[in-house]
C-alpha cells in the first residue's frame, strides 16, 4: 500500500494560516496544557452558497485515542451549526455532505 507522508512542506497553507483559513474560512488549533505546543489542527474553508469544506485535520500521533480529535471536530461542527453552513468532507475516497439545520 503507497503511503503519503504529510509534512509541512507539502502542506504550503499552513505558512500562512491567517490567509489561507482565517480570511475565507476558520482555523482552530489544540495546544498542550502544559507545553503550550500545537498538538493538534483543524481548518475550515469557505465554499460558495454558504458551503464549507473541512480542510486541514491533524492531531499528534502521541495525543490520539484522548478524544482530541473528536473535541476538534465537535469545535467545527458547532461552528458550522451556529453559522448555519453545510459542509463537504473531502477524502481520497469519498464526499460527504453534511447539512446543518
Amino acid at each position: 500500500m503507497n503511503q503519503t507522508i504529510i509534512n509541512l512542506a507539502n502542506q504550503p497553507d499552513l505558512y500562512d494560516i491567517k490567509m489561507s483559513y482565517q480570511t475565507k474560512g476558520n482555523f482552530w488549533i489544540a495546544l498542550d496544557s502544559e507545553t503550550k505546543k500545537v498538538v493538534g489542527c483543524i481548518g475550515l474553508v469557505s465554499l460558495t452558497n454558504d458551503n464549507v469544506a473541512l480542510k486541514k485535520m491533524f492531531v499528534l500521533p502521541t495525543y490520539r485515542k484522548d478524544g482530541l480529535g473528536r473535541k476538534l471536530v465537535e469545535t467545527f461542527l458547532d461552528y458550522c451549526q451556529e453559522k448555519r453552513k453545510k459542509f463537504y468532507l473531502i477524502t481520497k475516497k469519498f464526499l460527504v455532505l453534511y447539512v446543518v439545520v
